[in-house]
């Protein structure tokens, strides 16, 4: 089941903090929740990809160009690199870089703070998610996260296709049962197989 949840996390240096004393310097956020059960997912998927398009960082997840300022998370070498310049020297590549970091660190929250840890299979996605904390990515790494994340809910192997095909040509409508969501059911299928 997707629920969606508040949650109060402290707000980051790049918030705009001037007018919060130290009992507000926390604000409340949405998540949509994930319990790992992989029959949540392509709901949970949908979701949270649009909200990652509404608060700009769907382009870094889906990482579709892969290239360095543009949607591919910057390493923590390359992120010093241009804090160690001084601001007016900075270029727009640079700017690029420290911005795809912002999304990044946002996209990660999101991330870690939506998965349910306390169910068996939340345990599982929350590792996933956690384990792409490194010496280059000490914030995380949403971009790879999602693609580990895609890759154990979403499998696009012979045997998963096989199973989905199993299961399209094993489909009866049973008395009682609406057509309509039968139908609806075997294009669900369908649009697995084919997705």
């Amino acid at each position: 089941m997707i629920e969606e949840e508040e949650i109060s996390v402290k707000s980051s240096k790049s918030e705009d903090t001037s007018k919060m004393t130290d009992d507000n310097a926390y604000k409340t956020i949405r998540v949509i929740r994930f319990d790992g059960a992989r029959q949540d997912w392509e709901g949970w998927e949908e979701s949270f990809l649009a909200k990652a398009d509404s608060l700009g960082y769907k382009e870094l997840l889906l990482c579709k160009k892969n290239e360095v300022g543009v949607d591919k998370v910057p390493t923590a070498t390359e992120v010093e690199d241009v804090e160690a310049k001084a601001k007016s020297n900075r270029d727009a590549d640079d700017k690029k870089i420290l911005a795809l970091r912002d999304s990044n660190k946002l996209a990660y929250r999101d991330l870690i703070l939506s998965i349910n840890h306390k169910t068996k299979e939340g345990k599982v996605a929350f590792k996933i998610v956690k384990n792409t904390k490194s010496k280059d990515y000490p914030d995380g790494n949403s971009t790879e996260a999602w693609s580990h994340l895609v890759r154990k809910y979403s499998p696009k192997t012979t045997p998963s296709l096989l199973k989905y095909k199993r299961e399209f040509e094993n489909s009866k409508l049973k008395a009682g049962t609406d057509p309509e969501e039968w139908i609806g059911d075997l294009e669900g299928i369908c649009t697995e197989i084919e997705a």
